[in-house]
């Protein structure tokens, strides 16, 4: 499964594939530059190129995935890419059930937003996604970067018997308010250079 189609996330899929048979599950639009290799991509042109790969099946937004008994559900999240899929699951452990989501990242401050003609809707994309991501609740947040929910950080501050740091119900709703803030401070940045 499949988060964004960037080279550092998907860059070895073929040479997974053909190691080893898995699946690969992919949106629609992520699935299209992954069989390009990654050529064409709206912000990285060809220099993030990498060994093209043709998804096995494509999701759409609410679809669910059934892995081993697991059960994910692809949210459609674009804006860092276009195709880029968020997935949540729920799991239990020690008589609770928590909320887990997989971000695929949010991050578009770097992109040209004003008058992008490879990605003419980024920022309709981006702020949809952002809407919607603050609507959803989240007692885990994972993610393709470690630095997006401090996996580090939590790693050293796991203790038997005290609190996991992991489960921070307000953690989503903090992410999504400083990249949006992140957005529109490079949005209005771009804006004032036309």
């Amino acid at each position: 499964m499949n988060s964004h189609a960037h080279d550092d996330h998907c860059g070895g899929f073929a040479e997974l594939k053909r190691r080893t048979g898995a699946t690969l599950i992919a949106s629609k639009l992520d699935g299209d530059l992954m069989m390009q290799g990654g050529k064409g991509d709206f912000y990285w042109g060809d220099d993030a190129k990498y060994e093209p790969v043709i998804p096995d099946r494509i999701v759409s937004d609410g679809e669910r995935v059934e892995i081993g008994g697991v059960s994910l559900t692809a949210h459609l999240t674009p804006g860092h890419t276009k195709g880029c899929t968020s997935w949540s699951m729920r799991v239990h452990e020690d008589g609770k059930n928590y909320d887990v989501l997989f971000l695929c990242g949010l991050t578009v401050s770097p992109y040209k937003l004003t008058n992008n003609d490879k990605y003419p809707n980024i920022v309709e994309d981006e702020r949809s996604t952002l809407q919607r991501l603050g609507g959803m609740h989240a007692d885990v947040l994972l993610a393709p970067h470690g630095f997006y929910f401090d996996l580090e950080g939590k790693v050293a501050r796991q203790q038997v018997g005290a609190p996991n740091p992991f489960v921070d119900p307000d953690e989503l709703g903090r992410h999504v308010s400083e990249m949006k803030k992140d957005f529109e401070e490079a949005l209005q940045a771009q804006e004032k250079q036309r």
